[in-house]
């Protein structure tokens, strides 16, 4: 059993998208895990300065990282980046949630990728 923190698009998410995440979510808990899902988790409705210290906070405390990597997501670029330096001090373990292309170009979803071998 893990304790998982999932980077996730939260806002402009299609409806299919959404349940596609959900469905993931329910997954992982049906194997036992805990899952900090941010959309079910963390009132939306606070500052984005209190919902970052509550996503860091949280994320500080769990065993591995799930990425469901939407590159249209301003969030998740700022959740990738405390967990990268989770990555760096404590090796952090990632996982891709979701299909991520390789691209012929520097790219985020390439860092994921690689992270997450």
């Amino acid at each position: 059993m893990s304790n998982i923190y999932l980077i996730c698009p939260v806002r402009n998410c299609s409806d299919e998208v959404k349940e596609e995440i959900a469905k993931y979510v329910v997954d992982l808990e049906a194997d036992g895990n805990k899952v900090h899902f941010p959309s079910r988790d963390v009132k939306q409705d606070q500052s984005g300065m209190r919902i970052c210290e509550t996503l860091g906070s949280v994320m500080y405390d769990c065993d591995e990282v799930h990425i469901w990597w939407d590159p249209d997501s301003k969030g998740s670029y700022f959740d990738l980046g405390m967990a990268f330096m989770l990555h760096i001090h404590r090796g952090m373990k990632f996982v891709m949630a979701n299909e991520i292309e390789e691209t012929s170009h520097k790219s985020y979803g390439n860092v994921i990728r690689k992270l997450s071998q």
